[in-house]
């Protein structure tokens, strides 16, 4: 009887296949473990928490008696803030000084006059803070929302040493909604803005002068 001898012969590049597969199948599957830990251990590590003496905290919200549309803090630390009046007939327009340190507040309306049964307010006026301190208020709105979108030339200045409104030097143009920059000189300069017709935003550029109280191109 004649034996007979058997041979398997399996191609080498079939076998690199194979390993392929087997390396990419055991790379993703750790490769998902990985994952997993990581992220268990991210879950069950707690962060830590904030320090509020370094990077601040919020309070729960409380009433400060008026819409802040306008807010600015003050060299003494206290918040000026301001909303528009109740009614066109209105004498004032309410306004709060906000003590952080005390959590108290104290009305400081600013007082305003009206024309055609309109209250020339400070809604959406131009405001910054001058080199003494003092805020300067520019422009704002004939007539309480939602009335015509006509701007003022009206001009207030509160003073954070007497806790007053002053009325200063109205500007050559009305505007609402203007933006108020100061200078390096010291001056401020007031751009842009709705007219007093409310139809067509206002091009030139004013400055104003605390030391003289007047306007110029």
């Amino acid at each position: 009887m004649q034996s007979r001898s058997i041979f398997a012969i399996k191609s080498p590049s079939k076998g690199r296949k194979a390993l392929r597969r087997l390396a990419s199948g055991t790379a993703l599957v750790v490769a998902a473990i990985l994952s997993l830990a990581l992220s268990t251990a991210s879950a069950e590590t707690p962060k830590p928490k904030a320090n509020p003496a370094s990077q601040g905290s919020w309070s729960a919200p409380f009433n400060v008696g008026v819409v802040g549309i306008h807010a600015a803090l003050l060299y003494n630390g206290q918040v000026l803030m301001w909303s528009y009046p109740v009614s066109n007939t209105s004498q004032t327009e309410p306004a709060v000084l906000y003590n952080p340190i005390t959590n108290g507040l104290t009305n400081v309306d600013i007082p305003i006059t009206s024309q055609n049964g309109l209250a020339t307010e400070f809604f959406c006026s131009g405001m910054n803070i001058m080199p003494d301190g003092r805020i300067l208020v520019a422009g704002g709105l004939q007539g309480i929302p939602p009335s015509q979108d006509l701007g003022i030339a009206a001009v207030e200045i509160f003073d954070p040493a007497s806790s007053t409104w002053t009325a200063a030097a109205p500007m050559n143009y009305a505007r609402w909604y203007p933006t108020n920059v100061s200078l390096p000189n010291g001056t401020t300069m007031v751009l842009s803005g709705i007219n007093a017709k409310g139809n067509a935003t206002v091009a030139p550029l004013e400055e104003y002068n605390e030391s003289t109280n007047t306007w110029h191109f």
